[in-house]
């Protein structure tokens, strides 16, 4: 039995999936990871305990294999940005900093007043936040620069485990898009460096490998450790929010994808980059980016209707869903601001005093009138994400915890207008690395060929017009309230600070 390897290392769990080429699921494996906080506002994770949980989670995948199985590749997706550094023997300088990690915030408040982040945006599409490499590199050279004295490459966290798999120093287009590259030239860029006066350390960047190719095989110490057969191919994966793009089936300009649990990432395929500091230009390869927007209002606003509202928690989501559709579109007029995140909001504006709301509350408001109004405050944050991305929509592909609900999926097709898809993969990032690995491995010419090999049919949800004609006007009332909102957040922030001394 020919098996094909994805790894998705993500922030909180690695999780390893063996697939058939003809995309039967053999097996899955899962271990946990911890992040450290040493300091408020700080981000780490131990590499070497990352490896320890990547390598044991494939030894235990590994374990689940048919004794005639014939593992032909493997491939890793990451958590992407962060700042990961080894020295001249491979060893890591220090803890890894991850994308969460703020604190590098004040180096691009700087740089916003002073014009280089207006510069780096122009080159790489985006604008930096505090967890990309670059401004956490700038506080390492200002707080800790013994530990740059000693680094001898930058590396991402799916890097760091195709070097320990492979001994070699490779990363990829997307994971390097976000600040290295040349949007445009899909190549690194020396003015980034320049222009945030890290010139000195651009010797620390790695080879750069197009995703599905062959960057290594698998070496004797790390067949050691993982079980996995010596000289097994390696192949170049991608950040994981990309990687699960792949594995929904989006692999086409247009094809979109949104990922929804406690935040939201949604991204959008394209043919060319552009401009904008409101989403994140990612490279993917030649002549195919995805556009990506962050947002915070996920999940916990589903829970928050549940367990405070709702029975106290003892209610089944059913029974949300039931309520919920016991009300007319609209809830009679009560509409759900979602921002319930304690950071705020991130996508498709920044604003961390960002608070939810429910508006035209009445006391003919039933609780079944707050259940669909939370439902659909989310849904309207999903398009409002969509509409900071002028790519035409094409294609919904939904994935995450409530797209088991056909109520759910259906309110988001009617709601954004377009035709909604849930693939039936369960783990989508893994799977999307899986493909990767069958591209590099020759089993299929491409990722569109592998994906369509791999990937059943999905569930399909068509908008209905007269009902997508009344969320049309809700949308209009909801970007009228929110845009409206920013200084009486900002009063409540300082209200609230004032009233905290």
């Amino acid at each position: 039995m020919d098996i094909l390897v994805g790894v998705d290392a993500g922030t909180s769990l690695i999780k390893a999936i063996a697939i058939t080429p003809a995309g039967s699921e053999i097996a899955l494996a899962t271990r946990s990871l911890s992040t450290d906080h040493p300091e408020p506002r700080w981000a780490q994770q131990n590499m070497n305990t990352v490896w320890e949980q990547a390598a044991g989670c494939l030894g235990d995948l590994l374990e689940q294999l048919p004794r005639d199985g014939t593992i032909l590749g493997v491939s890793i997706a990451g958590q992407g940005d962060g700042c990961w550094l080894i020295d001249s023997d491979g060893e890591p300088v220090r803890d890894a900093i991850l994308w969460s990690d703020s604190r590098a915030s004040e180096y691009i408040d700087q740089w916003r007043t002073d014009g280089t982040l207006e510069e780096i945006e122009y080159i790489c599409g985006s604008e930096l936040f505090p967890g990309t490499v670059l401004p956490l590199l700038a506080w390492l050279s200002d707080e800790q620069s013994h530990y740059l004295e000693t680094a001898a490459t930058l590396l991402f966290c799916k890097d760091w485990l195709s070097y320990k798999l492979t001994g070699e120093r490779t990363t990829d287009l997307s994971d390097a898009s976000l600040p290295l590259l040349d949007i445009y030239e899909q190549s690194y860029s020396d003015a980034v460096w320049e222009t945030t006066g890290l010139a000195e350390y651009m010797h620390l960047r790695p080879n750069l490998q197009p995703a599905g190719s062959v960057v290594g095989s698998i070496t004797e110490p790390a067949a050691a450790r993982t079980g996995i057969p010596v000289g097994t191919p390696v192949v170049m994966g991608l950040f994981d929010v990309a990687a699960s793009a792949i594995g929904c089936g989006a692999v086409s300009e247009g094809d979109s994808v949104s990922s929804i649990g406690t935040s939201v990432v949604n991204q959008s395929l394209a043919s060319t980059p552009r401009v904008d500091s409101t989403t994140i230009q990612v490279a993917l390869w030649e002549d195919l980016y995805t556009e990506a927007v962050g947002s915070n209002a996920g999940t916990q606003s589903i829970e928050w209707v549940r367990n405070e509202i709702v029975d106290k928690g003892n209610a089944r989501y059913s029974d949300l869903e039931t309520a919920a559709q016991s009300v007319p579109v609209g809830a009679d007029d009560l509409l759900y601001i979602p921002y319930l995140s304690p950071t705020g909001e991130r996508g498709p504006f920044v604003d961390p005093n960002a608070r939810a709301q429910l508006f035209g509350l009445e006391p003919s408001h039933t609780t079944a009138h707050i259940v669909r109004a939370v439902y659909e405050g989310l849904a309207l944050a999903l398009r409002d994400c969509y509409e900071a991305i002028p790519n035409t929509v094409s294609q919904l592909y939904v994935t995450g915890g409530p797209t088991r609900s056909t109520f759910w999926n259906q309110l988001v097709a009617d709601c954004m207008g377009v035709e909604i898809l849930v693939p039936n993969s369960a783990e989508p990032t893994a799977v999307g690395t899986a493909v990767l690995a069958g591209v590099g491995t020759d089993c299929y010419s491409d990722p569109t060929v592998g994906a369509s090999q791999v990937l059943s049919a999905p569930d399909r949800y068509q908008p209905t017009t007269a009902v997508t004609e009344t969320y049309d006007l809700l949308y209009e009332q909801y970007v009228q309230i929110r845009s409206r909102m920013t200084e009486i957040w900002a009063l409540h922030a300082e209200t609230r600070s004032q009233l905290s001394e």
